[in-house]
């Protein structure tokens, strides 16, 4: 049953409360217990039980910005998708308001220079369950890659302390 890719539905779009979901455990972060109601469209119970428990403590924990509303049943495009995941997976960045380019060209950069990505320009285009896991695969294995590779600075900044 598993090993049959169309139980997948890959070619399906995903909903921007999907991709929350998605970030909050990428971010290893627990749901809330009870939500703030701190969106228009976003509730307890509205549009179901779990959505505002995933997206309000990206809020909280200033992973996404806190908008009137969430938008959690509309599709979410490839960009957006990049823009909540890239600062759940740890990276530290920040939109330039100066920039000529706009949010969606600078996050989709930043992301294909830090090699989450391979870089597009169909921002628009709403991604893909597939899609999705091809990026959330890039993107756990750069965390592992990364914190390897600070294991070793460390390790190795201590052995030249010890000399």
């Amino acid at each position: 049953h598993m090993n049959d890719p169309e139980n997948y539905h890959l070619l399906d779009n995903v909903l921007r409360q999907e991709i929350a979901a998605v970030a909050r455990w990428v971010a290893k972060l627990e749901k809330k217990e009870k939500c703030d109601n701190i969106f228009n469209d976003l509730s307890d119970t509205n549009p179901n039980w779990w959505a505002c428990r995933n997206v309000e403590v990206l809020v909280d924990n200033n992973l996404i910005s806190r908008n009137t509303n969430f938008r959690p049943e509309d599709k979410i495009t490839k960009s957006e998708t990049i823009a909540m995941l890239i600062k759940a997976i740890g990276f530290d960045y920040q939109m330039d308001a100066n920039s000529s380019k706009n949010w969606q060209e600078q996050v989709v950069d930043y992301a294909a220079e830090k090699w989450v990505i391979e870089n597009f320009s169909d921002y628009n285009t709403n991604a893909t369950r597939g899609w999705v896991f091809q990026v959330a695969d890039t993107t756990i294995r750069k965390d592992i890659e990364i914190k390897a590779k600070k294991k070793a600075e460390e390790k190795k900044k201590y052995s030249d302390e010890a000399l």
